[in-house]
């Protein structure tokens, strides 16, 4: 049976236009996923569903399937957010809802819909003691928010003890993204196998088909548990990473040598940056001489640092993963600056 979930605060009679202060109803519950066949049928079902509908009632919401649970961030107008659970609450495929999170934040979400399906090892039933340990740190009033709770969620990286997961910044993560996929997965199955562990799938989607296939790698760096996501290119458009762009530390863009495509991918990326209050630091690998300042200059202008490294990329035969690791690995320490000033 699902759990009543709390009515928002009282408000004025403009809530369906927004608070003065710009802020939206945010809300962040898990349930438990209950459905015949595979869950990408499931979310693609629910996305042709809920895009348009969302997209009228001015709401927004990213969907993740794992484990046997789904995770529902939205925000919105209160009342719609209010009408949106009601109705979820009544949908089969929902069982056992949770309420994580439910306040007025800054709209992150820029998109009606996106959602994604993550495969994990953890079973339900391990999903489920995280998610108590997420209620308990609420009890202790440690700030988490739905940005913060979802990464927390679908991280169970295995590297940290339960109840370390709920403090903050004790996953890092970074992404890395390229034109050809082929160039992102290169440095996550190089070090896959450096730290014998599995590669984790996942496949993102938006409002509108196709979905994307991603790649991630948890692993660990002294101290630090790291998750490691490749990304082709059109995924900087989804709105589910949009809006988790900023838990990231770092985005390593590789480039082809190919001055349009990768002018087009920086173009890609400075968009998606665009609306964000806090941004990943990036750094560019793979860029020719000729090139490097054109790329610099668009960051600049975007009002964003880029350190343009001069290693070259395996994938295209030049130098080795090991050999770009050392060199990267300072640039990755959380909060580092430039590593030859320290």
């Amino acid at each position: 049976m699902s759990l009543p979930l709390p009515a928002p605060a009282p408000s004025s009679p403009d809530t369906d236009h927004g608070h003065d202060d710009g802020t939206v109803d945010s809300v962040l519950y898990v349930s438990r996923a209950c459905f015949e066949g595979s869950a990408l049928a499931q979310i693609d079902s629910i996305r042709r569903a809920a895009a348009a509908r969302n997209a009228a009632m001015g709401v927004s919401s990213t969907l993740i399937c794992q484990s046997g649970w789904f995770m529902h961030w939205l925000e919105g107008p209160e009342r719609a957010i209010s009408q949106v659970l009601t109705r979820i609450a009544r949908d089969a495929r929902h069982r056992q809802m949770r309420l994580l999170y439910r306040g007025r934040t800054p709209r992150l979400m820029p998109m009606p819909w996106s959602g994604a399906v993550m495969e994990s090892p953890e079973t339900p039933q391990g999903f489920a003691r995280r998610v108590e340990s997420f209620r308990l740190a609420r009890q202790a009033r440690i700030p988490l928010d739905p940005p913060t709770l979802l990464r927390q969620l679908s991280t169970p990286s295995g590297l940290l003890p339960p109840e370390a997961v709920c403090g903050p910044g004790t996953v890092q993560r970074l992404m890395v993204c390229a034109s050809q996929a082929a160039d992102a997965t290169g440095l996550v199955h190089w070090l896959a196998g450096q730290h014998r562990r599995k590669i984790g799938h996942g496949r993102f989607c938006g409002t509108e088909p196709p979905t994307l296939s991603i790649r991630y790698l948890d692993f660990a760096a002294g101290q630090t548990a790291r998750r490691l996501v490749a990304l082709p290119r059109p995924g900087l458009r989804l709105g589910i990473v949009q809006a988790l762009l900023p838990d990231y530390s770092h985005l390593l863009l590789l480039f082809e040598g190919e001055p349009l495509q990768d002018r087009a991918l920086m173009e890609e990326l400075l968009a998606s940056f665009r609306p964000l209050r806090r941004r990943p630091a990036l750094i560019g690998l793979g860029l020719s001489p000729a090139q490097r300042p054109a790329l610099e200059g668009l960051a600049r202008q975007a009002g964003l640092e880029f350190t343009g490294l001069p290693l070259g990329l395996p994938s295209r035969g030049e130098g080795s993963w090991p050999a770009l690791w050392r060199t990267l690995a300072p640039w990755l320490m959380p909060g580092s600056a430039d590593p030859a000033s320290q």
